[in-house]
């Protein structure tokens, strides 16, 4: 403030071991702080590259000093970050599955074929130190002697992904195709898509929109090997007897259904709609999303063929309906509607605990199913 006022004068009248003094004496505390004092604090690499910097300023000069830091600190993350494993969980068949409803054979085709489907799910940068991590972790897993059929890797969770990264899938996608296993990717951003198609050997790679669909692709892969994959038009009375195995029970909640038929494209339902029946399918799918707008695909919840219950909660317990239920192709329903619901609950109450049943025996295999995958998650 004073050189402010009076210039330089005030400066050049201190005496010069004051000023020198004042100099040696913020160099001395600089030096205790990063010196003595950060050993407590830093790493040992760290510390390393603070006792480097030092020296470098010593003996060359300052700039020099702050060059070997910048580089000697790049190198020491680029070690450190390529340690980590980017894999965020492992899962097999037997906690994943896609969000397609089958029927009851083929859900205990695929339990059996469970452990032949693999998936990892990736998260942080990848690049070419931690894209070797997931190459040894996924051929470790191949050389255990299991018979794998499909590796599933989801990139959902990525927030980037170098070039050089590209090589280690490239060895890993050779490896897979020696051992006659499918590599699968999802969740890919756009950018490493293109950059996939410009390779040759990458470009054949299976890859999806999301984890369900690829998922569901290796389910079909599983199911074609295990003697073809089941018609999908399988008779609905088998289906529910699969649930509840009571035929006198089955035969009379049919015998008060409506036939309904659906094109393909049409809607069963819209989000919001009121609950005006609850439908079982009978032949066909039919798929449930949440719509997104527009010239946009809607998320899909679940897809639904023969013997699934379509809009039960809604009738059951009230409320509007929370999706939209579409036909993927001509499909055959056997509708319960609201009068009919309130005629069975009236006067035949054996039919209105036979629905119940059905209900609760599906709702109770979701939740064993997603108390598996929080299970395995938590391993």
């Amino acid at each position: 403030m004073g050189t402010a006022w009076f210039g330089t004068a005030l400066v050049s009248s201190i005496p010069r071991f004051l000023m020198g003094g004042l100099v040696v004496f913020i160099g001395l505390g600089l030096l205790h702080e990063w010196i003595v004092r950060a050993r407590r604090t830093l790493t040992r690499a760290e510390y390393a590259i603070v006792l480097a910097i030092f020296a470098v300023i010593a003996i060359e000069t300052f700039l020099l000093g702050v060059a070997v830091g910048l580089v000697a600190t790049t190198v020491l993350f680029v070690v450190s970050y390529g340690r980590i494993v980017p894999v965020r969980f492992e899962l097999s068949g037997e906690a994943v599955r896609s969000r397609v409803v089958r029927g009851s054979r083929d859900r205990q085709r695929l339990k059996e074929q469970a452990g032949r489907l693999l998936l990892f799910r990736l998260h942080g940068y990848l690049f070419f130190g931690t894209a070797n991590g997931v190459l040894e972790r996924v051929r470790q897993r191949l050389a255990e002697g299991a018979a794998r059929r499909c590796v599933l890797l989801d990139f959902e969770q990525v927030a980037g992904i170098d070039s050089t990264a590209l090589i280690s899938f490239g060895r890993l996608a050779q490896q897979a195709a020696e051992e006659g296993v499918e590599l699968v990717l999802t969740g890919l951003p756009e950018r490493v898509g293109d950059l996939l198609r410009r390779d040759p050997e990458l470009a054949r790679l299976r890859c999806f929109v999301d984890l369900d669909r690829g998922v569901e692709w290796c389910e079909v892969r599983l199911l074609e090997e295990d003697g073809g994959a089941r018609p999908v038009s399988a008779a609905l009375g088998e289906e529910l007897l699969a649930l509840l195995p009571d035929a006198a029970r089955i035969d009379a909640l049919l015998a008060r259904t409506t036939r309904r038929e659906l094109r393909a494209g049409e809607h069963l339902m819209h989000e919001g709609d009121e609950p005006d029946a609850l439908y079982f399918v009978e032949s066909g799918q039919l798929s449930a999303q949440i719509p997104r707008g527009a010239g946009r695909q809607g998320v899909r919840l679940q897809t639904m063929h023969a013997g699934s219950m379509v809009g039960e909660l809604g009738l059951l317990l009230g409320g509007l309906r929370s999706a939209d239920v579409v036909a993927d192709r001509d499909s055959v329903l056997r509708m319960i509607d609201r009068d009919e619901w309130r005629r069975i609950v009236e006067r035949d109450p054996d039919v209105a605990r036979t629905i119940d049943a059905l209900a609760l025996r599906l709702l109770g295999e979701r939740v064993v199913h997603l108390t598996r995958v929080v299970d395995a998650l938590q391993r």
